[in-house]
């Protein structure tokens, strides 16, 4: 039957009279140097934390004073869009401007204001940042990364940033392309784990927006997930019956967090009603089916973090995009809503875009072509329109009859339009222009089924829901309460195949590989062809020397798609360890058919073709150079292959981020141990920045070339600070070191990786074996959180301060743990000296001011707190407890001597919440006042003639005191 086709009356205008040519010039790139007035981060600290963000160090130190600094900036820009990013801090897209509006349509802050946000510390507000690893700002988010720039034949510009991510080892790629003619900007990105273990797997983009009051989120959905998994009701909170898409309308409680979920939708973003303008993040749902919307309590408890983290740009809110529906902590593990894995040799990539609108209303629908908004009524359809780029075609609307009306339109990026149809907007079946396809959400609706709450009835307790919680716990790097779940699982059933692939993998990482060896191989007495037990038997295999059961478990697991390209690389590896060239080419080959730019199996096909004198594949090259064009091991091949001065720049400079060293190590440990090429190891260490790991490594390495004894002694005289090994790899390098030489620092060493590993009798018993005459301060601090005796504990720290006696994490210490041991005059006359001396340091200050408290010295607690500037971490409130703690002790002691007047204002100046203290006010309602009121009470009581006893008060006031015993100043991660 042929369609029919009507033409009906249209009004058809533009919404700005500005006409806009054809021609786009080629998109621009440069590098400049930009000056910001900027509040730094510093003071790193060298005391070993082997716990979740482990190896990596965090910083302490952050100003209250600004300085002009100057940061490389990085420019795309269009005839439509400036993008500005920023590697030396952490390659975030800085601002992002609609230059036909002449602004940015993102939030660009005014100033570099580091503050205590991130994993490691310092975080500044604003732009796109980049997440990947584990939950949180990712370690690199402040920090130099790696960055390399590209002009592309079709007249795009892009500026490729990466990072090596050392709490999971594996790297991460964002291409930020700027295409010539587009009013967009995509980010696509490239993450590959090449390590032979299961990696966490947590990516999340953050985009910052400024917080106005006229601010709409566009996220299409029916419920919002908690970070604990609990489902919601979205927009509409049913409690309050208000639309929490309207910023305004989230005044109540503390900061929120929506992951916004239940319809098919692959676009959010941002509307500003006053403005009539926003911007859309568009990406396909396989790619990012996660979208979150953060923002900071309306109250003052938000309203404190606009000062903290700008000067002049105002509040902000995060709209943000995930792999997973939900940034899920671990108690979401007990709902729909777990952890997935990074598996072995696994690449991941995908696209997302980013772009402005205005002149429309709020958006309806968006793709990479254009935005749109619908004003329906029963006869009439008006359509507003913004396109992204050039389009000359005819729009066509199909009704549910058949009909089909035709508009011949030509649309130009980021210029509005507006079209009304007299139509009835209810029969329409679909709307076609260019390249898009819209079906109507008024006609079809968008909404899912899929469930968001576990059953009641599910067994949290049972094999299978322990092993969930192990499996989870261990993608959160929990790796103890992993073992202790996996455990509970097989003790229920102990053939349960995935919690004994899952004990592998645990024991495995430990470095136990004869119990992995024997989880694994129990798994396959029940299933010879499961895939994970096969690879993971594979692996214990090979460090157990048994190496044809190692290609045994390989081979069957490569049965297995999900596990084929693991189990390949593995045996294209032991294949090249044993220069039986033709397999481990055989299996590159394989792995190379079916991911042509896997990197890892172009890296092991680098160095055979240079071992067998085979020219450089240039296809296989161009192929990795689309994703990675500066990648290391590329520039490195080829400087092996011409060891020129040319060719080592280009490699070096290609390494510019905030830890060079950990780079080559990486490298190096590739070459030497998964591909038995020590020889090109050692070139690389010697081309490293000083690392005393690296020394070591050197030694061993050349260990049957030179005298042992030179190279070891000169690892055994290098710098300890900083140095936190971490690889299982070091384990053999260490052990030897240790053995050859009667020097602490291979030993000590050793310690931080067993303790890494989760094998803390291992590090004890090396610890407690270490002399006392190192004249390393870090190593007796960190030795002294594994002494048992109180009198251990105080001599290792006392040891760190007659090292180094005017460290004030030493010094604090120390206090903490005389505190503890009820010593308050020791732990005072240790900290005064040092705060009289350093009264920005807040914390010493809060500290100081807890021992007066406990002490009974209010006044000069109260002092001290009158007179502190505290800078929070995210989530912060021990300087507000610790004030009201302060006033109310003072209120009973009023109290207590009759001074009621008195009494009554200190209850008074403790229900005030001082901005110096770091904490702003939050709603009333999120206020307990227990304390407060309790003690007014007991005030009208003594005005009345009827006054509490004195047990009364003092058991009151210990009550107060008894929290801070185990108060310390210290950021969460």
């Amino acid at each position: 039957m042929k369609k029919k086709i009507i033409l009906l009356f249209v009004i058809c205008y533009s919404l700005l009279g500005v006409t806009l040519s054809h021609a786009q010039s080629a998109a621009t790139i440069q590098e400049y140097d930009t000056t910001f007035l900027t509040y730094p981060f510093s003071d790193p600290n060298p005391i070993p934390r082997t716990g979740k963000i482990y190896p990596y160090f965090t910083f302490d130190g952050y100003s209250t004073e600004a300085v002009e600094r100057s940061w490389k900036m990085v420019e795309l820009e269009n005839d439509y869009l400036r993008v500005q990013i920023t590697p030396e801090i952490g390659g975030k897209i800085w601002s992002a401007i609609d230059k036909i509006q002449n602004k940015p349509f993102i939030y660009a802050n005014d100033v570099v204001k580091f503050r205590n946000i991130a994993m490691r510390g310092p975080w500044t507000s604003g732009g796109i940042e980049f997440n990947f690893g584990i939950i949180g700002h990712t370690p690199t988010v402040s920090t130099p990364i790696d960055y390399h720039t590209m002009k592309k034949k079709d007249g795009s510009v892009s500026c490729y940033i990466s990072a090596l991510d050392l709490l999971t080892r594996t790297r991460w790629i964002v291409e930020i392309n700027l295409p010539k003619d587009k009013a967009l900007f995509s980010t696509k990105v490239h993450w590959t784990n090449p390590t032979d273990l299961e990696q966490p797997y947590y990516t999340w983009m953050n985009l910052a927006v400024p917080a106005r009051e006229d601010l709409h989120f566009l996220d299409p959905g029916t419920h919002y997930i908690t970070h604990g998994g609990q489902a919601r009701s979205w927009p509409i909170d049913r409690t309050r019956q208000t639309d929490l898409s309207v910023y305004v309308n989230n005044a109540f409680d503390g900061s929120k967090s929506y992951h916004i979920t239940g319809k098919h939708s692959d676009f959010f973003g941002t509307y500003y009603e006053k403005t009539d303008d926003g911007m859309i993040h568009l990406a396909d749902r396989d790619a990012k089916p996660g979208k979150k919307v953060f923002l900071w309590a309306l109250s003052e408890a938000g309203h404190i973090w606009e000062t903290l983290l700008s000067d002049q740009a105002g509040q902000y809110v995060e709209v943000q995009s995930g792999r997973l529906f939900n940034q899920n902590s671990y108690t979401s593990s007990r709902t729909p809503f777990k952890q997935i894995g990074f598996r072995p040799l696994q690449t991941d990539q995908w696209t997302e875009y980013w772009f402005p609108y205005h002149g429309i209303g709020s958006v309806d629908f968006a793709d990479r072509h254009g935005v749109w908004h619908f004003d329906r009524s029963a006869a009439q359809l008006g359509i507003d329109i913004m396109g992204l780029t050039t389009i000359s075609d005819t729009l066509q609307i199909t009704m549910i009859d058949g009909f089909v009306v035709k508009k011949p339109m030509e649309v130009h990026p980021l210029k509005p339009q507006h079209i009304v149809f007299m139509i009835n907007p209810d029969q329409i079946a679909r709307i076609n222009f260019g390249e898009t396809q819209i079906i109507p959400e008024w006609t079809k609706a968008t909404d899912l089924n899929r469930p968001l709450t576990i059953p009641a009835d599910f067994d949290q307790s049972g094999s299978y829901a322990r092993y969930l919680q192990g499996h989870d716990a261990a993608r959160f790097r929990l790796y103890d309460q992993a073992e202790k779940h996996i455990r509970a699982s097989l003790s229920q059933d102990s053939f349960f195949i995935p919690a004994l692939t899952e004990m592998a993998q645990l024991q495995y990482r430990k470095m136990q590989y004869d119990s992995a060896y024997f989880y694994a191989r129990r798994a396959l007495s029940v299933n010879t062809y499961d895939p994970q037990a096969n690879y993971y038997y594979g692996l214990a295999a090979s460090e157990l020397g048994k190496s044809y059961d190692a290609k045994d478990g390989w081979e069957v697991a490569a049965l297995s798609p999900a596990w084929r390209m693991a189990a390949w690389y593995q045996l294209a590896a032991v294949y090249f360890r044993e220069k039986n060239w033709a397999m481990a080419r055989n299996y590159v080959d394989k792995i190379l058919d079916i991911q042509p730019a896997n990197p890892q199996g172009i890296k092991i096909k680098l160095v055979l073709d240079r071992l067998r004198n085979t020219p450089v594949d240039l296809a296989v090259i161009d192929q990795l150079s689309q994703i990675d064009p500066d990648n290391h091991f590329v520039a490195f091949e080829h400087y092996l292959r011409s060891p020129n001065q040319h060719n080592l720049d280009a490699f070096q400079s290609g390494i510019q981020n905030e830890l060079p060293e950990q780079t080559y190590l990486e490298m190096a440990i590739w070459y030497a141990v998964k591909l038995n090429r020590p020889q090109d190891a050692v070139k690389l260490l010697k081309l490293a920045p000083d690392n005393n790991l690296s020394d070591f490594w050197l030694a061993y390495l050349t260990r049957t070339e030179t005298p042992p004894s030179r190279t070891l002694n000169q690892a055994n005289q290098g710098d300890p600070r900083f140095v936190f090994p971490f690889r299982r790899e070091s384990l053999p390098v260490l052990m030897w070191a240790a053995s050859e030489s009667n020097h602490w620092k291979p030993k000590y060493y050793l310690a931080l990786i067993f303790a890494h590993a989760g094998k803390t009798q291992f590090a004890k018993d090396i610890l407690f074996d270490l002399p006392d005459d190192t004249g390393f301060a870090p190593l007796y601090i960190w030795r002294s959180s594994f002494q048992n005796q109180p009198t251990e504990v105080e001599k290792d720290l006392r040891l760190a301060l007659s090292i180094d006696p005017g460290n004030w994490r030493y010094l604090l210490t120390l206090a903490d743990f005389l505190m503890k041991q009820n010593q308050l005059n020791e732990a005072t006359t240790i900290l005064t000296p040092y705060y009289e001396e350093n009264t920005k340091n807040y914390q010493a200050g809060m500290a100081l001011a807890q021992l007066h408290l406990m002490k009974g010295t209010l006044e000069i607690a109260d002092h001290i707190l009158r007179e502190i500037h505290v800078l929070p971490y995210e989530g912060a409130s021990e300087g507000r407890r610790l004030y009201q703690a302060v006033k109310l002790n003072l209120a009973l002691n009023a109290l207590s001597k009759k001074e009621y007047d008195i009494a009554r204002d200190y209850l008074t100046q403790s229900k005030l919440w001082p901005t110096n203290l770091g904490v702003g006010k939050p709603y009333e309602n999120l206020i307990n006042t227990a304390l407060e009121d309790q003690i007014t009470t007991w005030v009208e009581a003594g005005e009345s003639g009827n006054p509490p006893s004195e047990n009364q008060v003092k058991a009151l006031a210990d009550k107060i005191k008894s929290r801070f015993f185990q108060f310390k100043e210290q950021a969460p991660f």
